[in-house]
């Protein structure tokens, strides 16, 4: 028993020193991973200029065995630079298990970095897990030539042109000469562009063009008076791009002839006084005009204008009302003054059916914008015309009976609250009647038993356009 046990055992060694010299003499085989294709597809080049703005590089390798452990590095540079100049990195992969033979694709573009408008070289290395520092594979130009000088773009570059202009409309008035808009392209790539006219008088700084992407050009748009009667013109402009719809300008300017008319309207009670510098003095009578003629615009107008109301012997009577103004009237053939006084003033007309005349009058009585006026008003039961006064809400107008010492008072004035406003006034009363007061020659103090005489609306001359003004007035005191 025991020599058998002694034979299985020597017998057991023997093979086991058999098995283990072979295997510790036979050769390991060596892993391979290699590439072997490489080729781009799914391109976009949108706008068509050669640049790409999104590829998949795809790559195809071969191992000689499975389930071999690696991880990818795809490098970018300029191919402007020398050969020699290192390789940017641009993706690195997982690590990933091999087959036999395996097909990847890296995406250049989005959702990976875009790169600037520009040729770049590239390169697939290819590293095993536990050898990163090492390459172990590696595609380039060398092998792949589509690997050089590959055309890319960022994807908003990649687009086709779209034209935008800045404006539809261009009116030059009667005076402007030039004026401009933009043609911009919002869209990518190149837009070129082509500009035409309609009219002989009208023109363009260019007429054909260029735009990149995100770009504009400005073009300068200008008109031609000369030898054109006076009246209104229009035209187009037509920009006709290289992609999409082309676009229209109205363009629109007034001539104007060389003659100029001014006017002065009185929509007033009194006739007004006009000045004209360089142009003379005209009266323009109430309710009319005062025109002034000129051979050639004058390019600047300067006026001032007065008026007042007047006694039978022309005695200034209330406020002298007062206009002045100067203006550029060169783009224009004609300009209208209409010379009104506003609700701050008023023109008062006097009407006595009493039993005496009137003299003197007060009105804005006891303020310090009180007027005097020594005029007398006949107890006929006419009407007469006065002057312009200052309008309060307060307002009170007096008038003594001529030659006494006892007068009449009108409060509580009801003015119509329109520009060139008038009032009439009617007195009704006599000397020493019941609602007469009686006044101290200075008109010291307040009399008390004024009664309201009787008082009547007189229409105003309509609500004429507000004009250009300065009014002054002179203040009396008592």
């Amino acid at each position: 028993m025991f020599k058998r046990v002694l034979i299985f055992f020597i017998t057991f060694i023997f093979f086991f020193m058999f098995f283990s010299c072979s295997s510790t003499t036979s050769p390991t085989k060596k892993t391979k991973v290699s590439f072997k294709n490489v080729y781009f597809s799914e391109e976009r080049d949108v706008d068509g200029d050669g640049y790409l703005s999104y590829a998949k590089l795809n790559f195809e390798t071969t191992s000689t065995r499975e389930g071999v452990q690696v991880f990818v590095v795809v490098g970018v540079r300029p191919a402007t630079e020398q050969d020699t100049a290192s390789y940017y990195i641009y993706f690195k992969s997982d690590v990933y298990t091999t087959g036999k033979t395996d097909a990847k694709y890296v995406e250049i573009g989005r959702p990976n970095i875009e790169l600037p408008s520009g040729k770049y070289d590239l390169v697939i290395q290819l590293f095993l897990k536990d050898k990163p520092d090492a390459v172990h594979a590696e595609a380039s130009f060398t092998d792949f030539s589509l690997l050089k000088a590959v055309k890319f773009e960022k994807q908003e570059e990649d687009a086709l042109p779209e034209m935008s202009i800045s404006t539809t409309n261009m009116d030059f008035g009667s005076s402007s000469v030039t004026n401009s808009f933009t043609i911009s392209n919002i869209g990518g790539g190149v837009l070129n562009w082509n500009i035409s006219d309609d009219q002989a008088w009208l023109s363009v700084s260019s007429t054909q063009g260029s735009t990149a992407a995100g770009q504009y050009n400005e073009i300068t748009v200008t008109v031609d008076r000369s030898g054109l009667s006076a009246g209104s013109y229009t035209g187009t402009l037509t920009i006709v791009p290289s992609q999409g719809s082309q676009a229209t300008i109205a363009v629109s300017m007034t001539v104007v002839s060389s003659a100029f008319t001014l006017t002065f309207t009185n929509p007033l009670y009194t006739d007004i006084d006009i000045t004209v510098s360089g142009a003379g003095s005209k009266t323009a009578a109430v309710g009319g005009s005062a025109v002034y003629t000129f051979s050639s615009n004058p390019g600047t107008i300067s006026f001032s204008a007065q008026t007042s109301g007047k006694s039978s012997n022309g005695t200034q009577i209330g406020l002298k009302m007062s206009w002045s103004g100067s203006d550029d009237v060169s783009s224009l053939s004609d300009k209208t003054y209409n010379l009104i006084l506003t609700s701050d003033y008023f023109f008062l007309y006097l009407q006595n059916n009493g039993g005496a005349n009137l003299n003197p009058i007060y009105v804005n009585y006891d303020t310090q914008d009180q007027t005097v006026d020594d005029v007398v008003i006949p107890n006929d039961n006419k009407v007469y015309p006065m002057g312009y006064y200052k309008a309060f809400s307060s307002t009170e107008i007096v008038a003594l009976f001529q030659g006494k010492s006892d007068g009449v008072k009108w409060s509580n004035i009801n003015f119509p609250g329109t520009d060139n406003q008038a009032i009439t006034l009617l007195n009704t009363l006599s000397p020493g009647s019941p609602g007469t007061a009686r006044f101290d020659a200075a008109l010291k103090g307040r009399a008390t038993l004024f009664p309201l005489a009787e008082t009547q609306i007189f229409d105003t001359k309509g609500n004429n356009e507000r004009g250009e003004g300065v009014y002054g007035y002179p203040r009396y005191k008592r």
